[in-house]
Order: C-alpha cells, then sequence, then structure tokens
C-alpha cells in the first residue's frame, strides 16, 4: 500500500491554485470561443448589408435611368379625347392605303395601367383588321412605325367571316397623357 500522507498546507494551496487555474481557463475559452462566434457573425452580416447596399444604389440608378425614359416616352402619348382620334385617324389611313378594312372600338373610360412601376392612363382599345395577308402585315408593319405607345395584351390572327385574307383581332391599351 501507498504511503498517506496528508498533504500540506503548501501542497493544498498549489492544488486549489491548479484547479482554479483549470476552472479560469476553461472559462476564457468559453468566453474567447462565443466572441469569436460573434465577430464572424457580425462580418457576416455587415458582408450581407454591403450586397444589398450595392443592390439598392443599383436599383437607384436604375429607377432614375426609368424616370428619364418615361419622361422621353411621353412624347409617344396621345392627349386626351384628341389624341385618341388622332391615332385612330392615322389607323384607318393606314389601312385604307393597304386595303385593310379596320374596326376599332375603345372603352368609355381611361384605367390606370402599370407601366414598369409608374401608373399611366390609358385606355382599353379593340382593332380588327381584315384584307390580304400582304396588305395586312404591310398594315402592321407601317403601325409599328406610327409615334404612339400602345401595347396588345391579346392577338388573335384567322380567316375572315366572309372572303377572302386574314382576319387579326387586337386587344389592348393606348397610353394617354
Amino acid at each position: 500500500m501507498a504511503n498517506k500522507e496528508p498533504l500540506t498546507a503548501g501542497a493544498r494551496v498549489g492544488m486549489g491554485m491548479v484547479v482554479i487555474g483549470i476552472v479560469v481557463s476553461v472559462g476564457l475559452i468559453m468566453l474567447v470561443s462565443k466572441a469569436w462566434n460573434d465577430v464572424r457573425q457580425l462580418r457576416a452580416s455587415v458582408e450581407q448589408l454591403s450586397k444589398e447596399t450595392k443592390r439598392i444604389e443599383e436599383l437607384e440608378q436604375q429607377e432614375a435611368v426609368l424616370g428619364a425614359r418615361m419622361e422621353e416616352m411621353k412624347e409617344f402619348l396621345a392627349l386626351g379625347e384628341e389624341g385618341v382620334a388622332e391615332v385612330a385617324e392615322s389607323l384607318e389611313g393606314l389601312a385604307n392605303s393597304f386595303g385593310v378594312e379596320l374596326v376599332m372600338a375603345f372603352e368609355d373610360f381611361p384605367d390606370q395601367v402599370d407601366v414598369g412601376g409608374v401608373y399611366q392612363d390609358g385606355l382599353g382599345m379593340t382593332v380588327v383588321a381584315t384584307g390580304s395577308y400582304q396588305g395586312v402585315l404591310s398594315w402592321l408593319k407601317a403601325v409599328e412605325k406610327l409615334p404612339y405607345l400602345m401595347s396588345f395584351s391579346e392577338i388573335k390572327v384567322g380567316l375572315p367571316r366572309l372572303g377572302e385574307g386574314v382576319r387579326i383581332e387586337f386587344e389592348g391599351v393606348m397610353y394617354l397623357r
């Protein structure tokens, strides 16, 4: 058997200091580990916020460009009832020159239509063009060159009810100032 002599006071103090040192070291390691994780999380947050800030700056630039383009587009918008009549006359004049029969219908009141995030007055319209294939195609190409802003959401192509050729029906919006 081993000799079991009681520890001296100095040895007990030394052992106590070792135990306290271990406890303090473990506590400090835990605190440093937590601080390290907090720093990593903060860096990740800062990086994410930096990316979002850059994206916001890009969006602000795009908004400025879009605003400028919207101002440029205003010159292509029909001005009230007189403007709608002018557009209708232009469409009819082109149709006559290409031998195309044209029937147009406009809604009674303009609606607010979303154009790239900006609400713009728009008048719903339906246009039916009937004639020879070449005549209707030429009319469409000429309409594309008109200085008016229109968008069509539905286009139907088929044969006319009577006669030969092609019938095209457009439903869409004419934008107004």
